[in-house]
């Protein structure tokens, strides 16, 4: 009796052992793209991208780059010039010698598009090359990011909107600016707080705004001020409906602008109840739509801006916790594999 229980317990562990081997050196065979901007416009040591693409090179996947240059199409399918990475990734690839080959965009298992905005002719026609691929799953879907815009997407959820207006005509843009005496106006297509300006009533802000339209020839968006912003904007990194990572990013003292680049920093900080319902709705919602990583910000309790060409500042709220949400991400996509073929 005792032998044959001993036996039965011997195979039993070793059946799950090779389960586990079996779908560990399964996962080491993903195959990832990472469509980036050139090297020389990233900053390497604080790069989303690179911070998710080290930890897959550490998981042993297969990970390769190219930028939007590197990509075309003819009748055969659509091909990519791409780089081959075998360890992390740091300042010293802005010197290395590009060893590249040209793959067949079919044969990945994933592809990110991690180009950052503007949203121009160029990021256009790059989503009009992926739009119609069938096997890689694309993060994000690239007809989801055709028709959504980061900003505007904000009013496809009234209950948690700021008050907000999307016009190229100076009048109207007054009569808003009356309403609310304080303004922010927002470009459409940049990102990085590139662009963004405070209108105040009191002040000569019709050249500002006269600029920023193009001379009332192109639109932008406006939000009314809202001066918890000085309390800081709350960025949550999401995957689908979860928060991954959260911080609170607060501007530099004099600034409304709740951006690194423009001298904000970070702390923890942990959601608030109606926030955790925000992220909920908001999060649900791209997720149906294939926008499964995204970034929002959130500035006393209405949504400012739904990051999804590129979210990132996921290595400052990786410092920040002192907590590797790369590995997570990593996790994700390879828990995820077959459900997205």
């Amino acid at each position: 009796m005792f032998p044959t229980d001993w036996a039965k317990f011997i195979g039993d562990c070793t059946s799950t052992i090779m389960i586990k081997l079996q779908r560990k050196l399964y996962y080491m065979t993903l195959k990832q793209l990472f469509i980036i901007d050139p090297w020389d416009k990233l900053h390497i040591q604080n790069d989303t991208t690179v911070h998710i693409m080290n930890q897959g090179i550490l998981q042993s996947h297969t990970i390769h780059t190219c930028t939007e240059y590197d990509l075309y199409v003819s009748n055969k399918g659509c091909f990519a010039s791409v780089q081959h990475h075998t360890s992390p990734i740091n300042e010293s690839i802005r010197q290395t010698p590009s060893n590249q080959t040209i793959e067949n965009l079919e044969t990945y298992d994933y592809i990110h598009i991690r180009k950052d905005p503007p949203f121009d002719d160029s990021y256009i026609s790059l989503l009009w090359l992926l739009k119609d691929l069938q096997h890689p799953y694309i993060i994000n879907n690239p007809i989801s990011l055709l028709i959504h815009n980061e900003k505007l997407a904000t009013l496809l959820f009234p209950e948690y909107a700021i008050d907000s207006l999307v016009t190229s005509n100076i009048d109207t843009i007054e009569k808003f600016l009356c309403k609310f005496k304080k303004v922010v106006l927002k470009p459409l297509t940049l990102c990085s707080g590139r662009g963004i300006e405070l209108l105040d009533i009191a002040m000569d802000w019709k050249q500002i705004a006269l600029q920023s339209t193009n001379n009332q020839t192109k639109k932008v968006l406006l939000q009314r001020y809202l001066p918890q912003i000085q309390d800081g904007e709350t960025r949550v990194f999401m995957v689908d409906e979860t928060p991954l990572a959260v911080m609170k990013k607060i501007p530099k003292a004099g600034s409304f602008k709740a951006n690194f680049d423009f001298g904000a920093s970070g702390i923890p900080y942990e959601l608030t109840p109606h926030e955790q319902k925000l992220c909920k709705t908001i999060g649900t919602y791209c997720k149906q739509h294939k926008l499964h990583f995204t970034a929002l910000d959130i500035i006393g309790g209405y949504i400012s801006e739904i990051n999804m060409t590129s979210p990132g500042l996921l290595m400052e709220t990786t410092r920040i916790y002192n907590y590797n949400y790369a590995q997570d991400i990593i996790q994700y996509l390879e828990e995820n594999r077959e459900k997205n073929k």
